[in-house]
């Protein structure tokens, strides 16, 4: 059987999924296994966690940083209790020390400090002024500005709200906050108890929700003493496994070349993709024992392995890293990113990329309790290439089932913001709702157009379509192309033309010629030569050569430099039904007899510069000494006995494995002369 083929029967799959299901519920915390966090002494100041300290120490060394505010906003159609709403939020700001804290250095890394009491305050913000298309404008603008807008980790309350009156009954909820004290199972915790606090506002009832049973700062404080021990040693055991040998560095082709430093510009691409797509991506994922997810992360990783070509691809997908259920109700920063790596050397098929994906997975959900930054630090101490973040690519799974706000009276409807920051090179976010699974992808700008980053979602659709249909199919071989794009490479590939019959370049020279009397014809820096003095001087030439039985299948050489003259010779000896042998005029003696030798060349065109460069033994026409003998032939090319298939020109090899050999080109039509022009040269003398 394939190894490809990766069939699981009903019991396996049943056993594989409680071996999981138990890994999981039994896996070993960082704690030892503990699932208490005791509660730090009263008054004292916690540290940072781990992920809290590599954003701290990012946004201390990179100035007016904003890629890590968190904004959402909700559209309230409804009459709102601003004050309400106001006094709800002071009590979360209460409630939670995350959203009281701000973060100073210390001597052993930054510190967290609490302000027991803030004064929280709901900004408003009035646009009922304005109508229509100006009013969603300017709301755009100023939710924009608010969420560019920088925290200082050192002073501010790092939680920001603005109300944007619309009108009578309808207005926007814009919440900011900075990533170091709220994640997004946060904002859930957030949504859901701002609902409850404002309903109790507005109804009279009691505003007392569950007590906390420990706070941000226990947590951080219990992950930094319990980082050490066994339960380290084995997850860092894990991690060196998977991130063994010559670790990847996904270089996508840019737009723009990449810069010196990280940039965090950034836009937003969307798409939507079609629920009877994602019905069968989950029968897929039903069948193979894995999940919706697992197949999204196998997509992407195919996707950036088939823009890249690169056979190693490490993805960033964050977790939620609530290791114990004290921390469930909790708002703060707890996300801690897992890496998810897969290799394509052996082109395996989509089901087989699957059944790897699932496994590396299933693994890394089993040692996700290892703070990320302990792992750069594990590689940087082993002094292995570690390239922090380790990974350019990110994939985020939202929850869409999460409580969302809920306000009595209200009709509520979440409202994107395009605050032009971002964190990676891309950062696919992905959710589903009634109408599809809707992906944003988040780009940098700076190394991205906008037409990419949607091309790019263009080719993750039909990539997903594809597998759905067959994901026995090889990686390779998966479509990308979009519709329209199939379309545009149609059109490209449609070259057909109607030629029309076969003509010799003489023929064709002679054809644009006519009607082109006055206008120029070759041009080489400031000299310039019309058409009815090119096709006079080379008439009389192409007899000269007739005069000396020079014909058709028969090669005369021209040896000039780049000018008029070499034109007016090139033309006149196909007037004449001769082939050309271009001879460089700065090669040895020795060379150019090899050349003529070769090509059978008996007559040379060329300049009296030139004429003592030439081996003995060959006959010599002079465009410019002979120029009066020339003048007393006929204006008018005479008869060209040259068909289609007779020889144009002739090309001499170097003779770099031996003896140059001559090497014939046939020309059966030619384009007519652009602008009325057969040539133009630069001033310059080019040789090539």
């Amino acid at each position: 059987m394939s190894a490809d083929k990766v069939p699981i029967s009903g019991a396996d799959r049943a056993r594989l999924q409680r071996a999981a299901l138990e890994r999981l519920l039994a896996k070993e915390q960082l704690g030892g296994g503990a699932r208490t966090i005791p509660s730090r002494k009263e008054g004292s100041r916690a540290p940072a966690s781990y992920s809290q300290e590599l954003l701290w120490l990012l946004d201390q060394s990179t100035p007016d940083l904003s890629a890590y505010n968190g904004p959402v906003a909700r559209r309230l159609r409804g009459a709102v209790d601003s004050a309400a709403l106001e006094r709800a939020l002071a009590l979360l700001v209460a409630r939670h020390e995350a959203l009281r804290t701000t973060f100073h250095p210390g001597t052993e890394g930054p510190t967290q400090s609490v302000e027991p009491v803030v004064d929280f305050r709901l900004a408003r913000d009035d646009l009922s002024g304005l109508a229509g298309s100006a009013r969603e404008d300017a709301l755009a603008a100023r939710m924009a500005a608010e969420a560019r807008r920088r925290f200082d980790l050192q002073k501010d309350l790092l939680l920001r709200a603005t109300l944007y009156t619309l009108g009578d009954s309808e207005s926007v909820l814009q919440l900011v906050s900075h990533h170091i004290v709220m994640d997004g199972w946060s904002l859930g915790v957030l949504f859901r108890e701002l609902s409850a606090l404002y309903a109790a506002l507005r109804s009279g009832g009691s505003t007392e929700l569950p007590a906390l049973p420990i706070s941000f700062g226990d947590y951080a404080a219990w992950q930094r003493d319990s980082a050490t021990g066994a339960a380290v040693s084995a997850h860092l055991t894990f991690w060196r496994g998977v991130l063994s040998g010559e670790l990847p560095v996904l270089e996508l082709p840019t737009d723009r070349p990449r810069p010196m430093t990280q940039g965090f510009a950034g836009n937003t691409a969307r798409r939507v993709i079609a629920p009877a797509i994602i019905e069968e991506l989950k029968r897929l994922a039903q069948a193979q024992g894995s999940s919706l997810y697992m197949v999204l992360v196998a997509a992407y990783q195919s996707l950036l392995h088939r823009w890249r070509g690169q056979d190693d691809i490490i993805v960033g997908s964050p977790a939620a890293g609530r290791p114990v259920r004290e921390t469930e109700g909790l708002v703060g920063y707890f996300n801690n990113p897992l890496l998810i790596r897969s290799r394509f050397e052996d082109d395996p098929s989509f089901a087989a990329l699957l059944a790897s994906v699932r496994e590396s997975c299933l693994g890394a959900y089993e040692h996700q309790a290892l703070p990320f930054e302990l792992l750069v630090m594990e590689l940087q101490k082993s002094q292995r290439p570690s390239h922090a973040p380790l990974f350019r690519a990110v994939l985020t799974m939202q929850e869409t089932h999460a409580k969302d706000l809920e306000l009595p009276g209200i009709s509520i409807s979440a409202m994107p913001i395009e605050h032009g920051s971002v964190k990676f090179d891309l950062t696919l976010l992905t959710s589903e709702h009634e109408d599809g699974l809707h992906f944003d992808l988040e780009y940098r700008t700076d190394l991205f157009e906008a037409a990419t980053a949607d091309r790019f979602l263009g080719h993750l659709a039909t990539l997903l379509a594809a597998v759905a249909a067959d994901p026995s199919q090889r990686i390779s071989s998966l479509p990308l192309l979009t519709p329209a794009e199939h379309s545009q490479q149609a059109a490209w590939n449609d070259t057909a033309r109607e030629l029309g019959a076969p003509a010799t370049m003489a023929a064709m020279i002679t054809a644009a010629a006519n009607g082109r009397i006055g206008q120029v014809a070759v041009q080489s820096g400031a000299v310039s030569l019309g058409w009815d003095d090119l096709m006079t001087r080379a008439a009389q030439l192409s007899h000269q050569l007739q005069s000396v039985r020079v014909g058709p299948e028969q090669t005369v050489g021209l040896c000039a430099d780049r000018s008029v003259d070499l034109i007016v010779g090139m033309v006149g000896i196909l007037l004449s039904g001769a082939a050309y042998v271009p001879l460089l005029p700065d090669q040895p003696t020795a060379r150019l007899k090899q050349q003529l030798d070769a090509s059978g060349a008996k007559w040379i065109v060329t300049l009296a510069a030139h004429r003592g460069l030439l081996p003995d033994g060959a006959s010599i026409i002079c465009l410019d000494t002979d120029a009066a003998m020339l003048a007393e032939g006929p204006r008018t090319p005479p008869p060209c006995r040259a068909t289609p298939e007779s020889l144009a020109y002739v090309l001499v090899t170097s003779g770099s494995p031996g003896v140059p050999k001559g090497v014939g080109c046939l020309v059966y039509t030619y384009t007519s002369p652009r602008d009325g022009l057969l040539c133009r040269m630069p001033a310059s003398e080019l040789k090539k």
